[in-house]
């Protein structure tokens, strides 16, 4: 009676080891814990770097400064592979912000995205969004690492012409753009943790399934 009790248990055991791999969680879990680490990053040194103003000077460079020092340490090329990382970063968090927050409001889903039944059309049709929002991530990258990036193309276009616009100057010298994504960020800090998970109804989807029955 024993043994058997202990082959069940041990059967239990295997079962369970073969649909559950702690290591996945473990790795979720201290993925989550770093991009919470780095998100907090990026809000202070937008604060510090860009929002907040003293005596109508910035109150810290932080990360923009601690580039720059990179920049001319022996190991200066990781300077550009920082800038890189962070950049990539913002797009993840852009991205990933667009499907947790954007889809649930003021949304209409011409070209949805279902798993297993997109075509190749509603693909390209995000792809191209993305290359909308893209330009904006680069205005912002400009914004806070201007003292990195000065002198660069990029800065030029960005920092010089597009800022001194007729239409834009107004909002680039009020930081009302940098302002109004930092009301998003607790606007969404917030809303997903009274919501983390919540179910979408996709409606009447045509299913590729569904065209295949109907020739």
């Amino acid at each position: 009676m024993i043994a058997e009790r202990e082959f069940q248990r041990l059967d239990k055991i295997a079962s369970y080891n073969s649909k559950v791999e702690p290591i996945k969680y473990t790795l979720m879990l201290v993925m989550a814990l770093l991009m919470g680490a780095f998100s907090v990053l990026m809000i202070v040194h937008t604060f510090c770097y860009v929002a907040l103003k003293v005596d109508g000077k910035s109150v810290s460079p932080f990360l923009n400064d601690m580039i720059e020092k990179l920049e001319v340490s022996p190991i200066g090329f990781l300077a550009s592979v920082l800038l890189v990382l962070i950049g990539f970063f913002l797009s993840l968090c852009a991205l990933r912000g667009n499907v947790k927050l954007g889809l649930r409001f003021f949304f209409v889903s011409f070209y949805p995205i279902v798993p297993k039944e997109t075509f190749v059309n509603s693909f390209m049709a995000n792809c191209l969004v993305m290359n909308l929002w893209m330009t904006a991530l680069v205005q912002l990258m400009n914004v806070l690492f201007r003292g990195y990036l000065r002198g660069t193309m990029s800065a030029k276009i960005f920092q010089v012409q597009v800022r001194n616009m007729y239409f834009f100057s107004w909002f680039f010298k009020n930081n009302v753009f940098v302002l109004w994504l930092l009301v998003w960020w607790f606007v969404a800090f917030i809303y997903l943790m009274l919501r983390p998970t919540e179910k979408i109804y996709l409606g009447s989807t045509v299913k590729r399934a569904d065209l295949g029955s109907k020739q």
